[in-house]
């Protein structure tokens, strides 16, 4: 049997060279905007969305 060993190292401080991406919506919030869903639970209704439509998603999709 053929395995690969593989090490996990965490707690290493600095960039990894992704930046950070964070929204800031007080501009919006300003001008009268306030959103409807929280994040956690539109991640939830956008999975239970892909979930549901799947197979339209796959017939849809370019190849």
């Amino acid at each position: 049997m053929n395995t690969t060993k593989i090490a996990l190292i965490t707690g290493i401080t600095g960039q990894d060279g992704t930046p950070r991406k964070l929204l800031d919506v007080s501009k919006l919030n300003k001008l009268g905007w306030k959103a409807e869903i929280e994040l956690k639970q539109g991640i939830i209704n956008t999975y239970n969305w892909y979930c549901n439509n799947i197979e339209t998603i796959r017939k849809t999709s370019i190849k």
